[in-house]
């Protein structure tokens, strides 16, 4: 990953990309400007539309050497898109004992009721120092990133998180397969994050999904406003409440 590039996708300075405009316009409006008169002229007047394209050329050259030398919004992009790609894949293989040479043990039955689902979104929790950039959604993104599989299987929920950083060496991966009656939280909160803008610091308030069993942090991560997460809360709380009930009722 060119972490050089992302810190300035980040935090580059804007001068080089105005001065390079600016001057850049100047050469193409003197060209426009000056141009045919020169060539009406001849002989000497030449130099009146030579130094225009210069400028012009000048301009264009900074350009070219400040977008060289930071990522764009579609590197960064697909910089998260690979690093995700394999999630689901892996929480499967992950929950799967049967991937083990040795194991005979069938693979978990999912419920078909409850597809698999990826969540993933700009990461917001934790105490890492982290940049952001406003993009032109008007959402922040961050310099961290983090994405879960949730799978649902008859009797536990899989849950592969996986969280990085595109500025530094931060990359970790959790697992966990948790039974449902042991599930004992899940719910969106509002949290609010310190990180550092190219204009200052920022406060970020984002919504975390928290899955707890006990004191256990099963999941925590930033999350989007969207339906799946939705979904999974409510999918979640339906199954352990469903499952502890069920328990109950062989007890008694």
């Amino acid at each position: 990953m060119e972490f050089k590039r992302n810190i300035q996708y980040f935090m580059g300075n804007m001068v080089l990309s105005l001065v390079g405009a600016g001057v850049g316009l100047v050469g193409l409006i003197f060209t426009f400007l000056l141009g045919p008169q020169a060539f009406r002229r001849g002989g000497g007047s030449m130099f009146i539309v030579v130094l225009p394209l210069a400028i012009l050329i000048a301009g264009i050259i900074m350009l070219i050497i400040d977008s060289g030398r930071k990522s764009k919004e579609a590197d960064i992009q697909q910089t998260i898109d690979n690093k995700i790609r394999d999630l689901e894949q892996k929480n499967t293989e992950k929950m799967n004992p049967a991937t083990e040479k040795k194991s005979k043990t069938p693979p978990p039955e999912r419920l078909t009721a409850y597809p698999a689902v990826v969540l993933q979104c700009d990461d917001f929790t934790g105490d890492e120092p982290r940049y952001v950039k406003r993009k032109s959604d008007g959402k922040y993104r961050s310099s961290i990133y983090s994405a879960a599989s949730i799978i649902y299987t008859k009797e536990k929920l899989f849950i592969l998180k996986r969280r990085f950083s595109l500025t530094e060496d931060l990359y970790t991966e959790t697992f966990s397969g948790t039974p449902y009656q042991d599930i004992t939280y899940c719910a969106v909160e509002e949290v609010k994050c310190k990180a550092t803008a190219r204009d200052g610091d920022k406060e970020i308030t984002s919504n975390v999904l928290v899955i707890k069993k006990g004191d256990e942090d099963l999941l925590r991560m930033s999350v989007p406003v969207d339906s799946n997460v939705d979904k999974t809360v409510e999918s979640v709380n339906r199954l352990a409440e469903q499952k502890r009930k069920a328990l109950e009722a062989k007890e008694q």
